[in-house]
């Protein structure tokens, strides 16, 4: 099983845990308001802590103007994980989901990219929720975060598939040289 999602901001851990005793209703709405806020958030500006508990939980804080300010790019990787989490909790629908749900295999598909790039873009934030699916459950995107992915900021980090021609074309050209005596060394450079 692969590691739980991590918390970083003591902000979003303090509202887990809060939500320990809440019901499935309640989780699976933060969930999509998580999912939502990772689109929602500039990656390179300050929120307010009072804005995210607002966004997540509907709830408007006393105190809202004395709230600290976090890094964008961190609340983007918690409400990411945070989604995660929760969706782990109280598994989501895919109809409930902004655009639909696709699941983590077709979404690398239609992105271009590998599942571990996937994985890799969720810890900067690209929100995953859990799914009910037969069986259990299965990890899968929204629609509006893949169209995200194509046209956002990670659309620049995209990375092309292998050509297995040229990864054959390339084994061919390293047997060849150890043949003629090249150290194992020049073969990979």
């Amino acid at each position: 099983m692969p590691p739980r999602a991590r918390l970083r901001l003591a902000a979003t851990q303090r509202l887990e845990r809060e939500l320990e005793f809440a019901g499935e209703a309640a989780l699976r709405r933060i969930a999509l308001a998580a999912e939502l806020a990772t689109r929602a958030v500039t990656r390179d500006a300050l929120v307010s802590e009072a804005w995210l508990f607002e966004r997540l939980t509907g709830v408007r804080s006393r105190d809202a103007d004395a709230t600290p300010s976090l890094v964008g790019q961190a609340v983007a990787m918690d409400m990411a994980s945070l989604a995660l989490r929760l969706s782990e909790r109280a598994p989501l629908d895919a109809a409930s989901l902004p655009g639909g749900a696709v699941p983590l295999a077709e979404a690398a598909r239609a992105l271009g990219v590998t599942a571990r790039s996937l994985q890799r873009w969720k810890r900067e934030g690209l929100a995953m929720v859990r799914l009910r699916a037969r069986g259990g459950t299965r990890t899968a995107l929204s629609g509006e975060a893949i169209e995200w992915c194509r046209a956002g900021p990670l659309a620049r980090a995209r990375t092309c598939a292998r050509d297995p021609g040229r990864r054959a074309r390339l084994v061919q050209l390293g047997a060849q040289m150890s043949k003629e005596g090249e150290s194992l060394h020049a073969v990979a450079r």
